[in-house]
């Protein structure tokens, strides 16, 4: 620790640049907020330095820039690196928990859980992008905590946590059938409201149905480049009852996509459709469930 302190001593005063440091595990024994305060100096090394550091503690993972981290395995001998990135940091129990820590070190009086990381983002966007008349919708919200789970059965995970640290909350799911039964199953103390609920509109299954059908385009796009066997998808026929998610996974599974590879491209779509998300994309509908979430408070 004192060799380090030196280190960052130099760095500071800009006597340290363009070099390695390389260091395994060194937050072994430390307090969880000395564990933050050395991933914080570690960060402003690295600034004009290479920093690499190996872990095993949500308290030295960067939560604000999720691809700073490398997950390290190995199976059968064979050593596999793979950057995190948004669409597999749920595969890696530490990176997934570090994120997810925010929501237990954040806890607000009232607070939300989303199914999944992805509806939690599409919500956050649109708070930052509500149109004028809806304006006053964000002071209210910025009160309210947001969470995650890890998928509508890791809900019960959750509510454990906020119910014994006295909080109050809301579940927002899917209304899909896989979330219909777990809220059957649910016996906690906040409210359950799927958004076929929210909205009394039962063409809402999936976050995905907020979001324009223009916005699919480059992803359909990218799903037939990969999959030269698949004919053109008719973008109006998002336009259904049942779900955008339904439609194009009937496109795949008819064109003979397997079960396994479907899932796997509706997964990288979705990713997709978040990462590459624009304001113009949002439909008016998804301003109005923020209006309805709100009065749940």
């Amino acid at each position: 620790m004192t060799f380090l302190l030196l280190v960052s001593a130099k760095a500071e005063i800009n006597e340290l640049e363009n070099t390695l440091y390389l260091h395994d595990e060194p937050d072994i024994s430390l307090h969880p907020s000395g564990a933050r305060y050395l991933r914080d100096e570690l960060i402003k090394i690295s600034k004009k330095n290479l920093v690499l550091y190996s872990t095993h503690s949500i308290f030295m993972i960067d939560r604000n820039i999720i691809n700073r981290h490398l997950i390290v395995e190995k199976k059968n001998e064979v050593t596999d690196v793979r950057e995190v990135n948004v669409s597999n940091f749920v595969d890696e129990e530490v990176i997934y928990n570090a994120i997810g820590y925010s929501t237990f070190e954040n806890l607000k009086a009232k607070n939300i859980i989303f199914e999944g990381w992805r509806d939690k983002k599409l919500f956050e966007f649109a708070i930052e992008h509500l149109p004028q008349t809806r304006r006053k919708l964000k002071k209210t919200l910025s009160e309210i905590g947001f969470c995650f789970a890890k998928g509508v059965k890791d809900i019960g995970r959750i509510t454990p946590m906020l119910e014994l640290a006295g909080r109050e909350y809301l579940i927002v799911s899917d209304s899909d059938k896989p979330a219909i039964e777990q809220q059957q199953k649910y016996e906690g103390d906040g409210l359950w409201m799927r958004y076929d609920e929210l909205l009394s509109d039962k063409s809402l299954v999936t976050a995905e149905d907020f979001i324009k059908p223009l916005a699919f385009n480059s992803a359909i796009q990218k799903i037939k480049n990969e999959n030269s066997s698949l004919p053109d998808f008719p973008i109006e026929d998002l336009k259904n009852p049942f779900g955008r998610l339904f439609v194009i996974q009937k496109w795949l599974e008819s064109n003979h996509i397997s079960k396994e590879n479907t899932k796997t491209i509706l997964d990288e779509l979705k990713t997709s459709l978040i990462s590459n998300l624009k304001p113009s994309h949002l439909e008016p509908k998804y301003f109005d469930l923020l209006d309805e979430i709100a009065k749940q408070f």
